[in-house]
């Protein structure tokens, strides 16, 4: 596969409609972050009326606040635009910032989703993942309309922490809807973004400009790709659907072979891919081999897909696991001792379907 059509933003493959946002106000949580800060653009050319953008980051958060502040004065933008710096996982200071607001969309972006750092720093992701998206829900039934989880391919039959705290989540998020009926909540689910932070393409592209070998995991190894445009238009698009408890995931074409992406990434750059030692003209492919918590292939459901009215959109059908939320989530509020952290890992583990 040439690496041109797998970097080329694919705008015109999907034009998915969008919720009229005229006089909403809308809440995007991780708004620094690679997804969060093109849903914050995309969504401000929608001209709402009101756009909390939310990070725990305070650079990050500058610094979508004065790209959106830009946008505001090239295009005469009149939405307000107001910047949250706030931990999710502090309820009492979500709750009094959102006292007296009403919020027609939230859209919850924020997460811990490095793989490898998660799988290092486990409880601490465990905990940022599921009590920031508890406590936003939370807020949800009170204050918002619509909520709508962003998920990944790591929740499916998940191997690794970053996978299981997504998966908690969804089933998070499904209870809600059960319970809930006067606000929307639903899940999309896709997997990587081109040029993301941690992001492969990244990682190659500066491995090629020092001339140093690029690592690959594993030959065999896959990955479904989109563009973040791409993939923010078709989550939005996801939002203007009618419905509660459903989940969605967006068509990622076929997946990509990593060692594909590698060859066409030196090849590109003017240098020989090679196995070996390397020669003068020459960037060394070396496999390194899966890292703990990595598979070889992922997936986008254990279950079926349905097409939705909306073209690059896909219903998913699969079981609903009965899993012990409301215990994992007393536990992890109390200090982590052994002990909690075991039972924690058994009420993981031992789900139920």
């Amino acid at each position: 596969m040439e690496l041109e059509n797998i970097l080329k933003a694919k705008k015109e493959r999907f034009s998915p409609p969008t919720p009229n946002f005229k006089d909403s106000s809308i809440l995007i949580t991780g708004a620094g972050g690679s997804i969060g800060s093109e849903l914050s653009r995309q969504i401000l050319l929608k001209k709402p009326k009101n756009l909390y953008i939310l990070d725990s980051s305070e650079i990050s958060l500058f610094e979508i606040l004065n790209n959106l502040t830009e946008i505001k004065v090239s295009r005469k933008i009149k939405t307000k635009v107001s910047p949250i710096l706030v931990n999710l996982c502090e309820k009492n200071i979500l709750e009094d910032y959102f006292e007296n607001v009403r919020l027609d969309f939230i859209y919850h972006s924020a997460a811990y989703k490095h793989v490898n750092l998660v799988e290092e720093n486990n409880f601490s992701a465990l905990k940022n993942n599921l009590l920031s998206t508890k406590n936003l829900l939370d807020i949800a039934v009170k204050k918002s309309q619509n909520f709508l989880l962003i998920s990944t391919d790591k929740a499916v039959d998940p191997i690794n922490f970053m996978g299981f705290s997504k998966k908690l989540c969804e089933v998070m998020v499904n209870d809600f809807a059960k319970k809930n009926i006067a606000c929307n909540f639903n899940i999309v689910r896709f997997g990587n973004v081109l040029h993301s932070s941690g992001s492969v393409i990244p990682i190659f592209e500066k491995q090629i400009e020092e001339n140093k070998s690029i690592t690959v995991t594993d030959k065999n190894a896959t990955r479904f790709f989109m563009t973040i445009p791409e993939a923010v238009s078709l989550v939005i698009g996801s939002s203007s659907l009618k419905s509660n408890g459903k989940k969605y995931v967006l068509d990622m074409g076929r997946p990509v072979k990593i060692l594909d992406l590698a060859l066409q990434m030196i090849k590109i750059s003017g240098f020989s891919p090679c196995f070996g030692k390397p020669s003068p003209g020459e960037i060394q492919i070396k496999f390194i081999g899966i890292r703990k918590g990595e598979k070889i292939h992922e997936s986008l459901t254990s279950g079926s897909l349905k097409k939705t009215s909306i073209d690059g959109i896909h219903l998913v059908e699969e079981k609903i696991e009965k899993l012990q939320i409301n215990k994992i989530i007393d536990l992890l509020k109390k200090k982590l001792t052994k002990e909690s952290k075991e039972r924690i890992l058994k009420l993981i583990m031992n789900a139920k379907t």
